[in-house]
């Protein structure tokens, strides 16, 4: 139970200072985002509607806990950026404030949230498994350790567990792809309880060969790949080139895309192993497979700490990138 003395509300831009230095002082300068850690930005995304934060405020008026919805478009919000101030934690409060948002998201007509769960952050998977979030994939790799709070920032980096909520039914849904790469997708489809329609196995055969457009993530030292036009011409040398400098590379494939077998294969050729489905993130609002080839060694996901449900969804992943939970 909550304090009493404690009152819940949505934030308004005039909370924005607030909201920033809760951010700093729970993850420090070095937060992945730091554009949360700038009132005027902070301002300005809570004028436009791209967030929507709930605060929990005391008596004299602090906001002593925080969390946030961050629009991804196409009816998708991204259920992130909690903090709870250490005098405060254990209290419930980020369910609490949680609850709220998916009240508000509802009102808004709001389809589907998504989340990230930090690996290591135990705590924040019990309150999202309770919420009734799924599994839908593991980002392995993708912070540094100086931006997650308690971890040594010269340490290895930061996985996390990549989950989804739906808020309305979801329609069926192509599935394109088979193998390992196809059961992933339908694991995580059938988790969001849409139904699956499985393509004919020459569906929209096309001959073409994929072609990619790399996208720098420089503070993350990722790469993301995602598909171009046929008339746009990038190819495998130049993904090398530019792989060479990163940590992670990640590729989104439309899964009901034309050839999604054949590519499939070749990107196992190239190392790349399937790591989550991501509803609606693909161009024009495709359901995409998201693939992950790490550059560097896994070793964090050799002391992975999941929940007993979420674990099991990831045994089949990690196999893919050569480690274990």
């Amino acid at each position: 139970m909550r304090p009493h003395s404690l009152r819940l509300r949505l934030a308004r831009p005039d909370d924005a200072a607030a909201i920033a230095a809760n951010v700093a002082a729970a993850y420090g300068q070095g937060y992945a985002e730091p554009a949360f850690l700038d009132p005027r930005r902070v301002r300005a995304a809570l004028r436009a509607g791209r967030v929507l934060y709930a605060i929990a405020e005391d008596s004299g008026g602090r906001a002593v806990a925080q969390c946030a919805l961050e629009d991804l478009g196409r009816g998708r919000f991204e259920h992130s950026k909690a903090v709870v101030l250490p005098e405060h934690r254990g209290a419930g409060l980020m369910g609490a404030l949680s609850r709220l948002l998916y009240a508000e998201a509802r009102r808004r007509g709001v389809r589907l949230l998504l989340g990230r769960s930090v690996t290591c952050h135990l705590r924040t998977q019990r309150c999202t498994a309770r919420a009734g979030y799924v599994p839908l994939g593991l980002l392995a790799n993708l912070w540094p350790a100086r931006c997650i709070a308690g971890r040594a920032p010269d340490g290895p980096p930061v996985s996390c567990l990549l989950e989804g909520l739906p808020l309305a039914p979801l329609p069926a849904r192509p599935l394109a792809l088979r193998g390992a790469a196809g059961a992933l997708a339908q694991a995580a489809l059938s988790r969001l309880g849409a139904e699956v329609v499985l393509l004919p196995e020459d569906a929209g055969e096309s001959g073409a060969p994929p072609r990619f457009a790399p996208r720098r993530r420089p503070l993350l030292g990722l790469l993301h790949f995602a598909p171009l036009p046929p008339e746009v011409p990038r190819g495998l040398p130049l993904a090398r080139a530019l792989e060479a400098e990163a940590r992670v590379v990640w590729l989104d494939q439309p899964v009901a895309a034309p050839g999604a077998d054949r590519l499939a294969a070749t990107l196992f050729a190239w190392g790349f192993f399937p790591a989550a489905f991501v509803p609606w993130e693909g161009p024009g609002g495709a359901d995409v497979l998201r693939w992950q080839r790490c550059t560097e060694a896994l070793p964090e996901l050799e002391e992975l700490v999941l929940l007993p449900t979420a674990r099991e969804f990831c045994r089949g992943l990690l196999a893919g990138a050569g480690a274990t939970v």
